[in-house]
């Protein structure tokens, strides 16, 4: 794995141990392909947060930095990969927020840093057992609704999965939805313009 573009382009990111068997990672083609519909619709990546919701190997995290968004966070829930991430980070030089928290927990930590971008990629088993719509949906709610400082033009969610991601109703969000290589990205956020 690479980071593909920004000041760090070229440098390789090392593989991070497997968890409970598991060594799914985002493809290079989606990793540019998301960083490319974000800067074409939000421009000035360096007035964004960046939060990795299920860093997995961290490369969305690494490239987001790279790119310039500030701060960046990385988040798992294995520990050996959490020592990963931040081996990775200070062997390439980045600072980049690294914690163990659960996806869930999240809505404090968008909040506080909007205007943030996050980024949700959890495990397919996740996804199949039905559980991360709903999921999601709970953290939209509690990051959107109840916090008076989060509006929800300082939120965009990147959402990918096999099957395409509906957020629940009302709260502000459009939704641009792409295929590649048999994975939907949705991108939602208010200023998420339809895909050209």
């Amino acid at each position: 794995m690479r980071i593909q573009a920004g000041r760090l382009r070229g440098r390789t990111i090392r593989m991070p141990p497997a968890a409970r068997g598991h060594q799914q990672f985002t493809t290079g083609i989606i990793k540019e392909a998301v960083f490319q519909v974000l800067a074409g619709q939000l421009g000035d990546l360096s007035r964004f947060a960046f939060c990795d919701l299920c860093a997995g190997s961290g490369q969305m995290a690494f490239e987001a930095a790279s790119l310039g968004f500030r701060p960046v966070f990385a988040f798992d829930v294995d520990q050996a990969r959490i020592r990963h991430l931040r081996a990775e980070s200070l062997r390439l030089g980045l600072k980049i927020e690294v914690g163990r928290r659960d996806f869930r927990r999240s809505g404090r930590i968008l909040s506080e840093n909007a205007p943030v971008v996050a980024y949700f990629d959890p495990p397919y088993s996740f996804w199949r057992d039905g559980a991360a719509g709903r999921e999601l949906d709970t953290l939209l709610l509690a990051t959107l609704v109840p916090h008076g400082d989060l509006q929800a033009r300082d939120l965009v969610l990147v959402v990918q999965a096999r099957e395409a991601y509906k957020p629940p109703d009302g709260l502000g969000l459009a939704v641009q939805q792409r295929r590649y290589r048999g994975q939907i990205v949705s991108f939602l956020g208010p200023d998420i313009g339809e895909q050209p």
